[in-house]
């Protein structure tokens, strides 16, 4: 199955320093083909460079994504994204904007979440939403 890798994953593959994570990411390109991020993610890498003022980096970084799927948070997203954040208020478990916003992009376009942050993702799977996970950083899951 395609995937969907968050920004903790996509940071992580730019480094190259995680030989386990690069093994499982060039075993899923060979599989399914190149990985999937999405808009929110592209947000996230920008802000993070040019909040430091390192616009180079920052341009760096959409140069190293360019070849990527991007996918687009649209209305669709939007709405699961505030049913799932809503839910998981309810329920006590809140989770930060983008990360709903990536697990309701994951769920919409029909992708496994790739996240280091298990454990935080797994509050949206408790909720009831049928969000698929995996951690690359381990080679059980």
């Amino acid at each position: 199955m395609k995937v969907l890798v968050d920004t903790d994953i996509l940071s992580e593959m730019q480094r190259a320093r995680n030989e386990v994570l690069c093994r499982r990411a060039a075993r899923h390109e060979l599989h399914h083909g190149p990985i999937a991020i999405s808009a929110l993610t592209v947000f996230e890498g920008l802000q993070g460079w040019l909040r430091r003022g390192m616009s180079d980096r920052a341009e760096r970084y959409l140069q190293w994504i360019a070849d990527v799927e991007v996918l687009d948070f649209d209305l669709g997203c939007a709405r699961l994204a505030g049913e799932i954040g809503g839910a998981l208020v309810r329920a006590g478990r809140p989770i930060g904007v983008v990360d709903v916003g990536l697990a309701a992009t994951a769920i919409q376009h029909g992708r496994v979440l790739v996240s280091g942050n298990t454990a935080h993702f797994g509050y949206v799977q408790e909720a009831g939403f049928d969000l698929k996970l995996e951690n690359w950083r381990d080679e059980s899951g």
